[in-house]
């Protein structure tokens, strides 16, 4: 094992100023991107719709100019939601109060609740690529067009149904938890549908299309995490001493940057209390003794999954570990 030291979770340092910063900064570059949306939707009607000729050719620059920049708008919405699940493992900020208050928030924003999540999600680091085990495997074990389409929103569902039930459980934790969540999510709904149209902003150019895309770009990142490697009661050792259960993808810095290095996932599961400020720096300290699947880019890992399974075979994963 490596000689580097790990530092405990009250040991690290959590970079408070960053995490604080980089949301507000994804906040509102989101915003401007819906006013920009916005007064590229005005300009085009001035411009053309009032000659018939260029009519149906508007409605085409309008349709791309929405795909893209509601893309766009659910790569900033993940970066949100990752930073989310840095509260959800307690590293967004110190102060307990202040974690779970902005992590919160921030988790609302991509509509999805923040202390269901936590529970959810800790089971699957606990059981990470079991099958049947394992919670996110309802929504991931499937084709992969399932998986890119409806297994999102499955999920989603699946989520909202729990909170829903936690509503009336007897525990007071779970009830307080779940009118906790549908405050965060109020707040969101808020947000999106009451003050971005007070700003002059159309949702039906800017939030609803981006919730409309934004389950298959989820998906898409998704991918990049545990598609293709072998059930892990069914993994052989070849390549060293420790099983792998996720992807290391290596991207640019700046998605590094936007996706708070979620990308180094293997480190993530195997540090699951470190701050994502971490995690490049331990992949490169343990890299040369540590096995770990690496490939480059989410199109690769993309591609990768269009000819493998869920639950992957070994010879799936034996060209991405990395030699050492």
């Amino acid at each position: 094992m490596s000689k580097v030291k790990i530092p405990k979770h009250t040991e690290q340092v959590l970079p408070q100023v960053e995490n604080l910063l980089k949301s507000w900064t994804l906040i509102s570059l989101l915003i401007c991107s819906f006013f920009l949306t916005q007064i590229s939707m005005e300009n085009i009607d001035k411009t053309w719709v009032s000659n018939s000729v260029y009519l149906y050719l508007s409605w085409f620059i309008k349709g791309i100019l929405i795909l893209v920049l509601g893309t766009f708008n659910t790569i900033l919405i993940m970066g949100l939601g990752i930073l989310g699940h840095e509260g959800t493992h307690w590293t967004l900020f110190k102060n307990r109060f202040l974690n779970d208050f902005w992590g919160g928030i921030l988790w609302a924003l991509s509509l999805l609740p923040y202390y269901d999540f936590r529970d959810f999600h800790f089971t699957h680091h606990r059981c990470t690529h079991y099958q049947g085990v394992d919670p996110e495997e309802p929504m991931n074990n499937h084709p992969l067009w399932f998986a890119l389409t409806l297994g999102p929103l499955m999920g989603l569902m699946n989520r909202y149904k729990i909170v829903l039930s936690h509503l009336v459980s007897q525990s007071a934790k779970e009830r307080g938890e779940a009118w906790k969540d549908v405050g965060f999510l109020t707040l969101a709904i808020v947000f999106y549908f009451y003050l971005i149209p007070l700003l002059g902003i159309s949702i039906w150019f800017t939030v609803i299309p981006t919730f409309v895309i934004l389950p298959t770009v989820f998906a898409l990142r998704n991918i990049g995490e545990h598609h293709s490697i072998p059930e892990q009661g069914q993994q052989t050792l070849t390549q060293g001493t420790q099983k792998v259960d996720s992807w290391m993808v290596m991207t640019h810095p700046l998605i590094d940057w936007l996706w708070s290095h979620i990308n180094y996932h293997q480190v993530h599961h195997r540090y699951p209390h470190l701050s994502h400020k971490y995690l490049p720096e331990i992949f490169e300290a343990t890299k040369a003794e540590q096995s770990y699947l690496v490939i480059n880019g989410y199109w690769q890992i993309i591609l990768h999954a269009l000819t493998s399974d869920y639950y992957g075979s070994q010879e799936d994963i034996e060209p991405y570990f990395l030699s050492k």
